[in-house]
């Protein structure tokens, strides 16, 4: 299966008024590009399935207002799913990237917000850099296991996002710089 999507949405303007009653008109929202493209493979009438994802948003930003946004943000991912012995037994991973880039502004506004902290003094494992104007990450999970509908099931899994990784252009990311394990059964 292939999907593609692409959009452009014009520059948004609101009006205002100031603390004088003046009344004016401001940018909101600049001229973007967004690209996502998807594809996927089965394999052996579904018992392997291979797939890969980029998604891409470019911003023309010419308001110094909206330099906290990025300019451009892109992320890559791939995934792999197996089953074996009539899909009681599961393997799969997914591997994923992303590079952020802007104004200072807007990767100091990513460094700081609620899902990474950079500034944050417990965190001896990151370096938080104001002038910084790019934002680098990596995120996946991995798991195994044996599903089933009688008897036991049991799954061992572990999913990663790195601090640096950020997808909300596209997305949607809670938080990152987390590590997850877990056993079930």
């Amino acid at each position: 299966s292939i999907g593609i999507l692409e959009s452009v949405t014009r520059a948004e303007t609101a009006q205002f008024s100031d603390d004088n009653g003046n009344i004016g008109k401001s940018t909101v929202e600049p001229l973007t590009n967004y690209f996502v493209t998807r594809i996927e493979k089965d394999y052996n009438k579904g018992v392997t399935k291979l797939g890969a994802i980029f998604t891409a948003t470019n911003r023309k930003i010419e308001d110094a207002h909206l330099d906290m946004l990025p300019t451009a943000a892109y992320t890559g991912g791939v995934n792999f799913d197996h089953t074996w012995k009539n899909k009681k037994y599961n393997f799969a991973f997914k591997l994923m990237g992303s590079q952020v880039f802007g104004d200072a502004a807007a990767i100091d506004e990513l460094q700081t917000s609620s899902s990474r902290y950079y500034q944050r003094s417990d965190a001896d494992h990151l370096t938080y850099d104001p002038t910084m104007t790019s934002l680098t990450g990596h995120a996946g999970n991995i798991w195994v296991g044996q599903l089933s509908n009688a008897g036991w099931s049991a799954i061992a899994w572990l999913s990663w996002q790195s601090p640096g990784f950020e997808i909300n252009d596209l997305g949607y990311l809670r938080s990152a710089d987390d590590i997850t394990q877990m056993l079930w059964a």
